[in-house]
């Protein structure tokens, strides 16, 4: 079973970001440009790292 982690930048309030994975890289962003919450960029890269993780593992 994969765990996942919080993201060593997880209290950073930014409306875009790269994060780098060993698979690859994952941008956050809002549509509009509005800063996302700490709240909503830890959720939504937690979100994406658990789609890439169920991804591999149907591999």
């Amino acid at each position: 079973m994969a765990e996942v982690f919080l993201h060593p930048d997880w209290d950073r309030d930014f409306p875009k970001s790269v994060f780098t994975l060993p698979d690859g890289e994952i941008e956050i962003r809002s549509h509009d440009g509005t800063p996302l919450t700490v709240a909503e960029n830890v959720y939504l890269l937690e979100l994406a790292k658990q789609i890439l993780l169920n991804e591999a593992l149907e591999d």
